[in-house]
């Protein structure tokens, strides 16, 4: 086997190019060539006609990248759009007989595009790159032989070879080879998990010790990395309630300024016979009607949030999230799990009546079915790596209380005090330090097993940035018992502590909190497992933490942890308030700036260069934050 997955090397992903940038880089040189020439001729004594022939020709250089914009946007069928408007100030600009202030306009315009194209489409690139970590080629194993194909062209029951060092390429079970599998590509922190033979493994994990062989179960499209790699997508179109709202403005302002431009600028003037007012007039309407790079400001500032989410391990399904986040006010946690390491320990096993084996034995039977931890803990204590099917078994699994079973004629009750009560079965009332899960059969009380599970490392880190970060209360849910769950709210700073509390109790309580909320303010609700989809549908946001492989955490997460802690959401809350800050920003710079512009159109002697440094500098420096320093914002 080793020698066939020798014969093929994988070659590395290619480097990101960036035309757009390329383009912009390419017009920007010529204009500001052109326009130093005119400047040359403005300073040096060159005879009058060549200097306008200088100044035209500088005009006319500096038109390439609006106009070669605006022919793009018809293409898209965009017939108005900022291209449009700016080359349109242009050309009044130069009718009024300003040749130096519109090509300081058009250099402006040029200048910002050549900005905006280079940090917008490389963070955007930078963003989604993060998570297309599949590598070029899948090694397709075929009687004997190996075949390179690409990874979108895996079938479901391939066998795919995978190297020491290369990156699975597919969701699959081992069907040969014993290794270890590094998730550190999805969840950016090491998760080394031993694997043999019979064991799932997913694709964007990394082999880091013997070759293996495994048996692709789902086509590549429908793989756990390209599903991560759909949702980073989808989440770096910007939706933020700035952009919403940016959007819905210029949609009415846009087209409005644009006529009253072409009013003040062509049809009055026949009438007043003063076309140079009207020029200047139409000019400064239709610097009014440009978004400039404002929008773009936003959009630079969502996908630096992407970036810095994903670095943290997480995922969020739309950039509508950072919205919700950057207004949290309540966080409600779920304890078991959660708070808690996701392994159950056996402290000790307590029958009372019958012999420790049947006891082990009926427990671990009627455990077999459920996904709770505690059950994975009993068929590790008891050595069962794959519990089999018991004939003639019932079971029904109550969220948050047990399992109620039925096995051989034998009615069987396993789970908390509050279960086995309900079923008027007695349980000693000294409870014990830990976890304890009772079990009574045929309405007799046979004993308990006493587990136990630590905080996960970094929780109190993770409170402690979340105080930081002004999250107003913490809410601490559990299912587990009081005297459990209190000491690890009051440790770890909760204000409220709710224990013993069904799913559908956890979800009558965050549906509580959010009827007592502030209007806008958002509330989040974090848990780990498909039991807690329940009350995390009533949160504004949902987050759902050891999410790698977990296919249903994904589709109803807002925020998907891939890692095994929680303290990557600090990261995640941090960038969401950053990327807010920069939006209330740019919306605060744009308000600004389209009002010294109104002001402007009112003053007759007001300069079009001046009004282009008005309008492009502040989107400039917005761009800026937005791609080199939000990090520090």
């Amino acid at each position: 086997m080793k020698a066939l997955l020798e014969k093929i090397r994988i070659s590395p992903n290619p480097d990101l190019d960036l035309p757009g940038f390329e383009a912009s880089l390419l017009h920007c040189s010529i204009a500001g060539l052109a326009i130093l020439a005119a400047a040359a001729a403005g300073i040096f004594k060159f005879p009058v006609s060549l200097k306008r022939l200088i100044l035209l020709a500088s005009l006319f250089a500096a038109a390439l990248l609006p106009l070669f914009n605006y022919l793009y946007n018809i293409k898209r069928k965009r017939y108005i759009c900022d291209s449009l408007l700016i080359l349109l100030a242009a050309l009044f600009t130069a009718c009024s007989g300003d040749l130096s202030g519109a090509s300081i306009l058009l250099l402006a315009y040029n200048l910002l595009k050549l900005f905006e194209s280079f940090t917008t489409a490389k963070q955007r690139e930078r963003a989604v790159s993060l998570m297309d970590i599949l590598p070029d080629y899948a090694l397709i194993l075929n009687e004997g032989s190996a075949e390179k194909r690409k990874p979108s062209k895996v079938c479901p029951g391939d066998y795919i070879g995978v190297k020491q060092g290369d990156i699975i390429p597919a969701d699959g079970v081992i069907t040969e080879g014993i290794s270890s599998i590094d998730y550190s590509p999805l969840t950016r922190s090491f998760k080394n998990e031993a694997v043999t033979k019979g064991m799932k493994v997913y694709s964007g994990g990394k082999n880091i010790s013997e070759p293996i062989i495994i048996k692709a179960d789902c086509s590549c499209n429908a793989s756990f990395a390209q599903k991560i790699f759909a949702s980073c997508s989808s989440a770096v179109e910007p939706e933020t309630e700035e952009s919403k709202i940016m959007s819905t403005a210029f949609s009415f302002l846009t087209p409005f300024m644009l006529a009253l431009a072409l009013l003040l600028g062509l049809i009055i003037p026949i009438f007043t016979k003063n076309f140079s007012v009207g020029l200047h007039n139409a000019t400064f309407c239709l610097l009014i009607a440009c978004s400039s790079a404002y929008l773009s400001s936003i959009s630079a500032a969502v996908y630096s949030a992407v970036e810095k989410t994903v670095s943290s391990g997480s995922v969020i399904k739309s950039s509508s999230v950072f919205s919700k986040l950057s207004r949290l006010s309540t966080f409600i946690c779920n304890k078991t799990s959660t708070l808690t390491e996701s392994d159950f320990i056996i402290e000790d096993v307590c029958p009372e009546g019958v012999s420790i084996d049947n006891f082990l034995s009926v427990f671990t039977k009627i455990e077999a079915a459920s996904k709770h931890p505690a059950a994975e803990a009993m068929n590790k204590y008891c050595g069962l790596e794959k519990p089999e099917p018991i004939a003639g078994l019932t079971t029904v699994e109550l969220p948050g209380k047990g399992i109620v079973a039925s096995l051989s004629g034998n009615s069987i009750i396993a789970g908390n005090a509050a279960l086995l009560n309900e079923y008027a079965v007695s349980v000693p009332e000294a409870r014990p330090q830990g976890i304890p899960v009772y079990m009574a059969i045929n309405g007799s009380y046979c004993g308990y097993i006493l587990f136990s599970n630590k905080l996960r490392s970094g929780a109190f880190d993770c409170f402690e940035k979340l105080r930081k970060l002004k999250v107003g209360s913490l809410v601490l849910l559990s299912s587990d018992l009081r005297s459990n769950a209190s000491p690890i709210g009051k440790s770890l700073g909760f204000s409220t502590v709710r224990a013993e509390l069904s799913p559908e109790e956890k979800l009558s309580f965050v549906e509580y909190v959010k009827s007592n909320s502030p209007e806008r303010a958002c509330t989040a609700y974090m848990g780990n497992s498909d039991l807690e989809k329940i009350p995390s549908e009533a949160a504004d946001v949902s987050v759902c933490c050891d999410a790698l492989g977990n296919e249903s955490c994904l589709s109803f997460a807002d925020v998907a942890i891939l890692g095994s802690g929680i303290s990557a959401f600090p990261e995640v809350l941090k960038a969401a308030k950053s990327c807010s800050l920069l939006g209330k920003s740019s919306l605060a710079a744009l308000a600004a700036v389209k009002l010294a512009l109104i002001i402007m159109l009112f003053i007759p002697a007001s300069s079009v260069a001046a009004a282009a440094l008005i309008q492009f500098l502040p989107a400039l420096a917005l761009l800026a934050a937005a791609a080199l320093f939000f990090d520090k914002l």
